[in-house]
């Protein structure tokens, strides 16, 4: 039981994949347990079904059981929006309401059935805000529980990069590009305030087009955000590739993870996916 309470979980959820490692506490963490869950898309399920499947069935084995669990999920599952700042919302209540009507008139009906989730605002700017599909979230906590694992938080991927890149998105104009199989999310941020944020499906999994879409992507965005001269840096958070992209005309910064003990040299790049702290 000790060893538990020194230990956590931490699960990175993908529609293609389902990532687990087990992390020893204190300074000097070290992973006790990994594995990757291929998901294979089912046809007929709906988004996050497979993977929540191939959690639920993994979670029953001895070296993930009791645990404590820090979840994030794939952009792939979560939709972001900036809530303009209004001075005229007096409480808790009207807030959320207001959040609630932001979603609806960004992504229509479906925004109902979604649990949103808002910073705390700032005077004069506007706050980023997540939306998560409650019946995926009931999904993965009921998952959870099969295997006895208490879910500590649940995070959007977009907050878990954003706090990684602290040091460099809070200096100035930069462009904030995260890169996932399948997915670009870019943001503009100016001294660490949200001031564009685009989550972008990427038709191409191999580096070489996802780096010729990013580009493309970020020369369209730069235009309608007025960076007519296109210098503004690229801040890159990209787990799962070591590649340091040349894009024309622009500074390219990588976020680096952190050196933790318990991987192989020939281990799969998927596991940083899991390495936030």
């Amino acid at each position: 039981m000790l060893r538990r309470l020194r230990e956590e979980l931490r699960v990175f959820l993908h529609p293609q994949l389902v990532v687990l490692l087990r992390v020893s506490r204190g300074l000097n963490k070290r992973v006790t347990h990994k594995r990757i869950l291929p998901c294979a898309e089912t046809m007929g399920a709906s988004s996050g079904e497979t993977s929540i499947a191939a959690l639920k069935s993994a979670v029953r084995e001895a070296p993930w059981r009791g645990t404590n669990t820090q979840v994030v999920l794939s952009n792939h599952f979560v939709r972001y929006a900036l809530v303009p700042w209004s001075e005229q919302l007096a409480n808790r209540q009207e807030r959320e309401a207001y959040l609630r009507h932001c979603f609806g008139a960004a992504y229509g009906e479906t925004a109902k059935c979604w649990d949103l989730r808002m910073s705390e605002p700032n005077p004069d700017e506007p706050s980023l805000a997540s939306g998560i599909d409650r019946t995926l979230l009931e999904s993965l906590r009921s998952a959870l529980e099969s295997g006895d694992i208490r879910s500590d938080a649940i995070h959007p991927h977009l907050m878990v990069g954003a706090n990684r890149s602290r040091r460099w998105i809070s200096q100035g104009l930069v462009w904030f590009a995260m890169v996932e199989r399948g997915r670009l999310c870019l943001s503009l941020l100016d001294r660490g305030l949200w001031k564009i944020v685009r989550n972008h499906p990427a038709d191409a999994d191999e580096p070489a087009s996802l780096v010729s879409e990013l580009g493309t992507l970020l020369a369209r965005e730069a235009i309608l955000a007025g960076d007519i001269r296109q210098d503004w840096p690229v801040v890159l958070y990209w787990p799962e590739s070591s590649l340091l992209p040349s894009l024309p005309g622009r500074k390219v910064i990588r976020v680096q993870g952190r050196p933790m003990e318990g991987f192989a040299s020939g281990d799969d790049k998927a596991y940083q996916l899991a390495m936030w702290a």
